[in-house]
């Protein structure tokens, strides 16, 4: 069964910054990646998930806090 929320080994992308302009990627609590170019930072999510060898679920929460599972990003 699929969760509506991330869990801590899952990577999820957010807003931060002045006015969420910045979006980063975390991990267990740990900044990834980080960028005002989303497409940039999923990029850096996908690196990462190669060079790691590890493909969790990858979600996508907007600046009005809605959690979205962006499945095209893992394997």
């Amino acid at each position: 069964m699929e969760e509506d929320r991330p869990e801590e080994e899952d990577i999820y992308l957010g807003h931060t910054g002045p006015l969420g302009g910045m979006i980063f990627a975390a991990y267990c609590g740990k900044i990834i990646a980080q960028s005002p170019d989303r497409l940039s930072v999923e990029e850096t999510v996908k690196t990462w998930m190669d060079e790691e060898s590890y493909w969790p679920n990858v979600w996508y929460v907007s600046d009005h806090g809605n959690v979205s599972l962006i499945t095209d990003l893992g394997r």
